[in-house]
């Protein structure tokens, strides 16, 4: 859904609620020239709807100096690019919808890659499980998973996580709220292993369900995965003496 704002009172409001209830996305084409009213409407947007920002004006990028209005952003060390890249970043996109210039992207990029580069590092949701504490409860283990979002946009749909034996059997599985963890946050979630498990290392697995389609989720982690993108968990033994009674 465009989020023009309802400048000639067409009813253009009446349409972004009924698209918006019905789970519709916001888009717009651009991020420096439109109105405050539609920067608002993308960056306070609920968690689990996701924001698409286009790369609106010049958005063949060149690398000379007028076309990027270097001049005007002399002062800050940044050009008009950049500045776009930036604050699609602020408003919390979950996309940067490019134009069909990738010769031309890609040059750019050799020229000035930092504005990409944050993009790379910080669009959408980036999730990774900060945290993982065991415990004994109810004579099972339980695990306790702190999921963090390091993205700017919250997660857009629903998550869920699953928790894998080492020979691919499928031990517990639970799903977040829409939209968790949000963006700069993390949400706990519990799993718990079957009585009498004796496995040595588990494996946590994420996906994603969104419009009724499910896809895998890529972990932002520096651990290397296994094959189907589960992290690895080493489970501590019932005689280990680093238990502790509450977490």
């Amino acid at each position: 859904m465009n989020t023009q704002p309802d400048i000639s009172r067409v009813g253009n409001d009446a349409v972004h609620k009924l698209a918006l209830d019905a789970g519709a996305w916001m888009r717009t084409d651009s991020i420096i020239l439109d109105e405050a009213q539609q920067i608002e409407t993308i960056s306070g947007r609920p968690a689990h709807c996701a924001a698409i920002i286009e790369d609106g004006w010049r958005r063949d990028h060149l690398i000379d100096a007028e076309y990027l209005n270097i001049a005007d952003f002399a002062h800050s060390g940044v050009n008009y690019l950049e500045n776009a890249m930036y604050h699609a970043l602020d408003a919390g996109a979950n996309y940067w919808a490019l134009w069909l210039e990738a010769d031309n992207i890609e040059r750019y990029f050799a020229y000035n890659p930092a504005g990409l580069v944050a993009m790379q590092q910080r669009l959408g949701y980036r999730l990774r499980p900060s945290w993982v504490w065991q415990r004994k409860r109810q004579g099972r283990t339980e695990l306790v998973v702190a999921v963090t979002n390091g993205g700017v946009a919250g997660v857009p749909g629903q998550l869920s996580l699953l928790l894998y034996a080492a020979d691919g059997s499928l031990l517990d599985s639970g799903m977040l709220d829409a939209g968790q963890p949000y963006a700069g946050r993390l949400r706990m979630a519990s799993l718990m292993l079957p009585e009498g498990f004796a496995g040595d290392e588990v494996f946590l697995r994420a996906k994603l369900t969104t419009k009724g389609i499910t896809r895998t989720v890529n972990w932002a982690c520096a651990q290397p995965l296994d094959d189907k993108g589960g992290i690895p968990i080493k489970l501590l033994p019932d005689n280990a003496k680093v238990w502790r009674k509450d977490i």
